[in-house]
């Protein structure tokens, strides 16, 4: 779980390696493909989870409460920081 890692770091990588290669500490960002934004992936429980996102803020780029919440995390969702 994201709550029971080690020191967290980011990477940005252009595929993701296999969850069983993967340090369980790295939040990996993947290019959308809209090129626009960022996909933030972990593996949890040895399987990749898309955990945020880099460009939430739709085409008004006006933040809602839960993604500036998510954004503030570094991509974590608070509710996964609950669990």
């Amino acid at each position: 779980m994201i709550a029971g890692a080690g020191h967290l770091k980011r990477a940005i990588v252009q595929t993701l390696p296999s969850a069983q290669e993967a340090d369980p500490d790295t939040l990996y960002m993947v290019l959308a493909t809209s090129g626009d934004h960022y996909e933030e992936y972990m593996v949890i429980n040895g399987v990749w989870d898309m955990v945020g996102s880099t460009g939430d803020g739709g085409s008004s780029g006006a933040y809602t409460l839960p993604v500036a919440t998510t954004a503030r995390l570094g991509g974590v969702k608070a509710s996964t920081l609950a669990d």
